[in-house]
């Protein structure tokens, strides 16, 4: 990532390049080269035969690991290093000629095989070996020890190896320049470092997931590094005896994820100490003076994030250290606008801080005073507040910190960024805005200067509201991808525009005349086309479902039932019945339908194909044969629904209908799905009873039961 790189850039010009190290057992793992090469992403090519994989990572490796080969090929003259895990290799393969293809290499890994020991004289193939990776093999201290009695070995890792606590004197008659040993996750508990001392050169110690609660050391040892994190300690080392430091040269202490409660009653003698790492304790309370340059003189580095205890009280007392350069305060749940809880000079004696993580703590409630008294006179270059529920930033809030250089408030609240409130920093390059709440970005926000300064400007994932406002911002955002985007630039859902769903900020376009309106013209003009909109859609919906409208009413003021009876007694008809159907359905009509009203009721019924008159307009014939007819008949079918003439019927008839306060009857001769039906001829289904053909028994007497039913009105008897 770019902000990645500038970070370290950045950092490690101001000299704190460690801030970047994590704080994992695993970091001396990656710091070995076969997990650097496994890491680094560079492509290897086939070698040795095809047998292996090269890679050249500052030196050439070979990587024959898992391969299943039982010795060592020939490999290429100027290899450094080679990888040979995880090949099932077995303590009684390893003969003294086991390593005469090997002889140039200084970096062997030949972990995750079932070594029990190591033979004598195995190695002196090699004798430039300086880097040993004997990880998860089942060796003894007896191996580890013949082993750092090589005068070549530097570095020796064997984690995992379950060799339980260190017995007693196990190194006290060796001669060996062993630098760096890692023992992490091997069971060793109790833990004695006095058994250590032997080891003149040792200088980096790796003793994470080991499990032990007490650290015993009776004798000064030359340490330089020392990593007992993920254990069980519950308070902090010992690390004086008669005021004579136990470790007078160890410059990083990490004791990260352990069980340490309270900071404060120690004995602490560490007067090169420059990195200290307390990270994911339990620290609930932190005495006065704890971190002050009395106990740590050389303290540059303090990492103090997630520890589990309550929110803390905090007063100048307990950080004052004029040389504390980095300070990682990430994740405590300090109150910062608790003016009780946290004093106001907290900070007030780092001089020397650059840079400093306040992530995840709460910022809520604190103005603009209290931050200037909280940090306003630190000589920060890196501030990150992440997360701290700040909702305002004002114009002067970061005034006084005028040599900030990288500047992360991603994940807050915040909704505006008042004019000229970064222009005030000529060396912030870096400035961290996402996942706010930021509407507009304006010309006026950033100065010409101080937007030409920036190399990094995130701002993605605020809810932009795309307008006239937005406009100048748009266009500075598409045409410099490299400052809005972290690497790759491509096109991400990071700028959208929340006031028009799925569309990106670069992509929003308005008119240009439409933005010359003034803001009140621009509100009556969207008034008007939102008053407009509405009519047009209200307008749609009733003319799309007119019919329905019209039967709702129909129906809800039907009931003037006389009115009708009044006009069949004084009108003269010529038929009884008008009947509606397709062409299709003529053989149902002539089969079913006309012996039952025509025969056996005596009515007469009106069949376009039979009773409309040739040569007249065929609209003519339905309107004048609707007018003649006493009741109209519709027979709804599958075909009705495909025919234009059938539909214009439909509609005519319902108009008739409702002019005479009629109704409509209709038959359903199969099944029509309702996606298939008109807008009227769903309307009518809706609000009318129909009658559905049945031609089982009891249905079929059913149908002509209530189909004689809906014409008495007209049938003086009907009969059973």
């Amino acid at each position: 990532m770019a902000v990645g790189i500038f970070y370290f850039a950045v950092l490690l010009s101001a000299g704190v390049a460690a801030v970047l190290d994590v704080a994992h057992p695993s970091t001396m793992w990656q710091r070995t080269p076969s997990a650097r090469i496994q890491q680094s992403g560079v492509q290897g090519f086939p070698c040795v035969d095809n047998r292996c994989v090269c890679y050249v990572f500052r030196y050439l490796y070979a990587d024959c690991s898992y391969t299943r080969l039982q010795y060592i090929p020939a490999l290429p003259a100027n290899v450094y290093g080679l990888l040979f895990n995880g090949n099932e290799l077995r303590s009684d393969m390893l003969t003294e000629n086991f390593f005469v293809n090997a002889s140039t290499i200084r970096v062997l890994d030949i972990s995750y095989n079932h070594l029990t020991s190591v033979p004598r004289g195995v190695f002196s193939p090699i004798p430039n070996l300086e880097w040993l990776l004997i990880n998860e093999n089942p060796i003894t201290y007896d191996g580890i020890a013949r082993l750092i009695s090589l005068p070549s070995l530097r570095n020796l890792s064997a984690f995992g190896c379950d060799l339980g606590p260190l017995p007693s004197d196990v190194f006290g008659d060796i001669d060996s320049n062993i630098e760096q040993l890692s023992l992490w996750e091997n069971r060793i508990n109790p833990l004695n470092l006095t058994e250590l001392s032997p080891l003149k050169h040792l200088k980096f110690v790796h003793l994470a997931l080991n499990g032990f609660n007490t650290l015993k050391i009776d004798n000064p040892i030359g340490l330089v590094e020392l990593d007992v994190s993920y254990n069980d300690l519950k308070s902090f080392p010992s690390t004086c005896m008669n005021e004579t430091s136990l470790f007078p040269e160890l410059k990083k202490f990490r004791l990260n994820s352990n069980r340490i409660r309270i900071l404060g009653f120690h004995n602490i003698c560490l007067p090169a100490l420059e990195h200290l790492d307390l990270s994911d304790n339990s620290v609930a309370i932190i005495h006065e003076g704890m971190f002050s340059d009395e106990r740590f003189p050389s303290l540059k580095f303090l990492y103090f994030q997630r520890n589990k205890g309550d929110s803390y009280y905090l007063d100048k007392k307990q950080f004052i250290n004029t040389n504390l350069t980095v300070l990682v305060l990430d994740n405590n749940n300090i109150l910062f606008g608790d003016v009780i809880r946290v004093s106001s000079d907290v900070f007030a004696n780092c001089t020397s801080l650059a840079y400093l993580s306040l992530d995840g703590n709460s910022f809520e409630n604190v103005d603009g005073q209290r931050f200037h008294q909280l940090l306003g006179h630190l000589p920060l270059m890196y501030l990150s507040m992440r997360r701290c529920q700040m909702s305002s930033i004002f114009e002067d809030t970061f005034a006084q910190l005028s040599g900030l250089r990288i500047l992360d408030l991603r994940s807050n609240r915040i909704t505006n960024i008042p004019d000229g409130a970064f222009d005030l920093h000529p060396h912030l390059t870096f400035l961290l805005l996402s996942h706010n709440t930021i509407s507009v970005i304006r010309e006026t926000t950033f100065s010409e200067s101080t937007r030409t300064q920036f190399v990094t400007l995130l701002l993605g994932y605020n809810p932009f509201v795309c307008s006239c406002d937005l406009l100048w911002f748009r266009t500075w955002l598409a045409s410099n991808r490299s400052l809005f985007y972290e690497l790759p630039f491509r096109d991400s859902p990071e700028y959208n525009c929340t006031n028009i769903p799925g569309k990106m900020v670069e992509r929003f376009t308005m008119v240009h005349q439409a933005c010359l309106l003034s803001r009140e013209a621009s509100t009556q003009v969207t008034v008007i086309f939102s008053l407009s909109f509405f009519v047009f859609t209200v307008a749609s919906l009733l003319f799309r479902y007119r019919w329905h409208l019209r039967l709702i009413l129909y129906e809800a003021f039907r009931g003037r039932r006389h009115i009708r009876q009044r006009r069949l007694l004084a009108g003269s008809f010529t038929y009884d019945v008008f009947v509606s159907y397709a062409s299709e359905d003529l053989p149902w009509v002539r089969e079913h339908l006309m012996p039952e009203l025509e025969d056996r009721l005596g009515l007469r019924l009106c069949l376009h194909e039979r009773d409309f008159i040739p040569g007249n307009n065929i609209v003519d014939n339905i309107a004048d044969c609707v007018h003649s007819s006493k009741k109209i008949l519709m027979v709804f079918s599958r075909d009705f629904v495909k025919r234009q003439w059938c539909q214009f019927e439909l509609t005519f008839c319902l108009s008739h209908a409702m002019d005479y306060d009629d109704a409509l009857i209709i038959v359903c001769v199969d099944d029509v799905a309702s996606s298939e039906m008109t807008p009227a001829m769903m309307a009518v289904l809706k609000t009318t009873t129909y009658i559905q053909w049945e031609e089982s028994g009891d249905a079929l007497e059913a149908f002509w039961g209530r189909l004689r039913l809906s014409l008495n009105e007209i049938a003086a008897q009907i009969g059973p």
